[in-house]
């Protein structure tokens, strides 16, 4: 258990609160539904004491993204024997919100949007795998006719536990490929929870009928994950008291 949690998740799970929602049902069209995105997010931005806000479609330790496999110009893979790489729809400021490194190259931003060229962001693994010994800012992977253009290469994030193992990743911004879920990491200044209700007022300003269907953080997100190996120690200490207990009483009889 002591090594497991010392494993590192590529974030920082202290100082975040998380907020999840969805997209009002009436917002159809693909513009409207963008604006109003970015609006709770900036109005949340604006907000005292917080540092940074980032959103995604699928948050560190709770699932995968879309099993997504790309093509690597200048290879010759078929569709069936190409790598797996797990994308995830991102908004800029995520990883800073998260708290992950960036290894090398840039954040996305919000002029990387519907009419710019695409671009990904990778993980260490992918990179790793896909391009070893070599710089991959700057590499291609193509999907379909579309190609995308690698812009930065971030931290391992551990999407499904601390006892799982890393996989290729890569994060696309979901200005250009957009998902209608939003769960948002709030970086804070202090304690993250004391903030909730500021944020709650920050996002029903917009829309006071939108759902928020929780409001936790980061911390107790990453603790979660590790709930099970936590009882499995806690009772495994407690019965080695109760023996040591008796052994001694016996001793001592």
């Amino acid at each position: 258990f002591a090594r497991l949690t010392a494993v590192d998740p590529g974030f920082t799970a202290g100082n975040a609160l998380v907020v999840m929602m969805g997209m009002p049902e009436r917002l159809t069209e693909p513009d409207a539904r963008l604006n109003y995105y970015e609006g709770v997010l900036d109005n949340i931005r604006r907000l005292p004491g917080i540092l940074a806000v980032g959103s995604a479609r699928d948050l560190p330790m709770r699932a995968n993204g879309e099993g997504w496999r790309p093509e690597i110009p200048g290879r010759s893979i078929p569709p069936e024997d190409r790598m797996t790489i797990q994308t995830h729809h991102v908004s800029a400021d995520y990883f800073k919100a998260l708290g992950t490194r960036f290894l090398s190259g840039r954040d996305f931003a919000l002029s990387d949007n519907a009419n710019a060229p695409l671009v990904v962001i990778v993980n260490e693994e992918t990179a790793r795998r896909i391009w070893p010994g070599e710089e991959a800012v700057g590499k291609a992977l193509r999907l379909g006719q579309s190609e995308i253009r690698v812009i930065g290469v971030v931290d391992n994030i551990r999407q499904r536990g601390y006892a799982e193992p890393i996989e290729p990743s890569m994060y696309v911004h979901a200005h250009q490929i957009f998902r209608s879920r939003m769960s948002m990491v709030i970086r804070t200044a202090g304690e993250p929870l004391r903030y909730a209700n500021a944020v709650r007022n920050a996002i029903w300003s917009l829309d006071p009928n939108q759902t928020i269907t929780n409001v936790t953080t980061l911390e107790s997100i990453a603790g979660s994950s590790v709930a099970r190996p936590r009882l499995l120690a806690w009772l495994l200490g407690l019965f080695g008291l109760v023996g040591l207990t008796l052994g001694a009483l016996g001793i001592f009889g």
